[in-house]
């Protein structure tokens, strides 16, 4: 999984160096930026659907760590014709362990473990919950900013999204495989947990990308080691699974990643976080077109919670104080025109 901490998480005392201009503000948003956007945002989307597919042949916590050494033997081939200095502090590389277990390894593999045995389209509303969850923590977090009347609203719509989204998905049965889903949600948690501690990733972590490829090496270290207990089972590398693999160590991970930080350093974090509200909805999407997964009606109004709770709680502070101005103003219309 890719961390999209939020705009304006900058605890107090971070030693890490401050982000650029790129990344406070950026540039407006143009075509090409929308388009690398939206581009990405599908390509994690589309991660419910090859896990399902993958998983169908290989056992899923060895799909994770198959598809994570991928993903990080890229990395580290830019990482050693980059040569960057790398840090010296034991406090930077506990915290990169726990980056890579937490925001890594753990969600990629519950994700996987759960959509094998769930929706592919529900497994990725429910992990799109991600920002949420962020939000949530940051409640107790140090340094974090607490949610105030509406930003704490739009947190809860985005919850209660995701319950309509599977009750639609369930045929209003409500019969799941509750272990999975719970796993989904434990996998969406550990991530952003994982995001926040990147936050503050210690001292001589000066490259971004030595930190994200160190802590891949972890996350795979992990996986590998909680896969020990699926080499017995029967393992089939089909054309299906290896393609599957092969897509989400290329595209999902190294292109999606490449994609979301040249938009995040070219735009802002700001103006291209709000664009996760496209994960949840091309994840449905793709899982009806690719898997024949039903898209009944109630469907629609449980995504649409989800995608505006996904991009109202994204939304800067600046932001908010126009929308709950505009929107307490509304309230004081309506009330002094019931009033006459």
């Amino acid at each position: 999984m890719s961390g999209t901490p939020r705009a304006g998480e900058r605890a107090s005392g971070d030693s890490s160096p401050r982000p650029g201009p790129a990344l406070r503000g950026g540039r407006p948003l143009d075509a090409a930026g929308i388009a690398a956007a939206v581009l990405t945002c599908t390509l994690w989307g589309s991660n419910g659907v090859a896990g399902r597919i993958g998983t169908a042949d290989i056992p899923p916590w060895t799909l994770a760590s198959i598809r994570g050494w991928i993903a990080f033997l890229l990395l580290a081939l830019v990482l050693s014709w980059r040569r960057p200095k790398l840090p010296r502090s034991w406090l930077a590389w506990r915290r990169a362990v726990a980056i890579g277990v937490l925001q890594t390894g753990l969600p990629t593999g519950l994700f996987f473990w759960g959509v094998h045995r769930v929706d592919a389209g529900l497994a990725m509303v429910m992990m799109s919950t991600q920002p949420l969850f962020v939000a949530l923590l940051l409640q107790r977090w140090p340094g974090g900013e607490r949610l105030t009347g509406w930003r704490l609203l739009a947190l809860l719509g985005g919850f209660a999204g995701v319950g309509v989204v599977a009750y639609a998905k369930s045929g209003s049965s409500l019969e799941f495989h509750w272990p999975a889903l719970m796993a989904i949600g434990a996998g969406a948690a550990s991530w952003a947990a994982g995001t926040l501690i990147m936050r503050q990733p210690g001292p001589g972590w000066e490259d971004f990308h030595a930190l994200v490829t160190c802590q891949m090496a972890v996350a795979c270290t992990f996986m590998t080691a909680v896969a020990v207990h699926e080499w017995w089972e029967p393992v089939r590398f089909t054309s299906e699974a290896l393609l599957s693999v092969v897509y989400m160590g290329l595209f999902t991970t190294a292109v999606g990643s490449v994609l979301w930080f040249w938009s995040v350093q070219r735009h802002g974090a700001s103006r291209i976080s709000a664009f996760v509200f496209a994960i949840p909805v091309s994840g449905v999407l793709l899982g009806a077109i690719v898997l024949g997964e039903p898209l009944p009606p109630l469907l629609f109004p449980g995504l649409l919670l989800v995608a505006a709770s996904l991009a109202l709680v994204n939304l800067p502070e600046s932001a908010w104080r126009g929308v709950t101005g505009r929107l307490t103003s509304l309230l004081q219309q309506g009330r002094a025109a019931v009033q006459r």
